[in-house]
């Protein structure tokens, strides 16, 4: 059993983030704003990234952990003023996030590519999170899911440990949550079951084998609208 993902491209594996121009491509996308924060935006993984791409597109970097909802605002003024058609959002749940909330306010039928860098359940779900100064909201809505997302261990090799780690965590955390429902088939139960046991194995991240299972593992845990 794996989870619904339906209408949605998923694409998997070592050197996968060489995709993103295929996707765009059949996609129609010509023109994309690549939303990501300043770490990221200057690695070596992030550059290799955007040299696969054989199109003209656009960086916006300046999202930090939230987002706050003025960062989001920035987004879209940048993505209508450099006359953007689609958004690839490559980093953290917070960037996924912003990129849905650039959607939902502004940009409703843009074409959103999801790269993730950490272990996240947001690259799978309609649910998207904002800060207004201390005070944390969101949105649902099924149309936000990422129409594509590219799991590739290579865009995690320089996400620092700590934060690789913390966001393995609140997976099985979220995992766990959904085995103490009184809804679940039995065929759930076991598939997060065995997702907790292969992030218990492999969260620690020591190859690129470790990391995919783990990225997998973190698809698999996505039963529900809600990351």
């Amino acid at each position: 059993m794996r989870p619904h993902f339906e209408d949605k491209k998923l694409i998997y594996g070592t050197g996968s983030f060489k995709s993103a121009q295929r996707v765009l491509t059949e996609s129609g996308g010509t023109k994309p704003l690549i939303a990501t924060t300043p770490f990221y935006s200057v690695s070596g993984a992030f550059t290799k990234f955007t040299d696969s791409l054989d199109t003209d597109y656009q960086v916006f970097n300046e999202l930090t952990d939230g987002p706050p909802l003025p960062e989001v605002e920035h987004l879209a003024e940048a993505y209508r003023n450099m006359d953007c058609d689609s958004v690839i959002s490559y980093g953290n749940s917070s960037v996924i996030w912003a990129s849905k909330l650039l959607k939902y306010y502004f940009a409703h039928d843009a074409l959103h590519l999801a790269v993730p860098t950490t272990l996240t359940i947001s690259a799978f779900s309609g649910r998207a999170e904002y800060r207004m100064g201390d005070e944390i909201s969101f949105v649902v809505d099924s149309k936000l899911t990422p129409d594509a997302v590219i799991l590739d261990p290579e865009t995690s090799l320089e996400t620092e440990n700590s934060l690789w780690l913390t966001s393995g965590l609140g997976v099985m955390d979220y995992a766990m949550s959904n085995l103490s429902r009184m809804d679940i088939s039995p065929a759930t139960e076991d598939l997060l079951l065995s997702t907790i046991e292969s992030l218990m194995i492999n969260l620690p991240g020591k190859s690129m084998e470790s990391r995919m299972e783990s990225m997998i593992s973190t698809w698999y845990s996505s039963i529900d609208d809600y990351g």
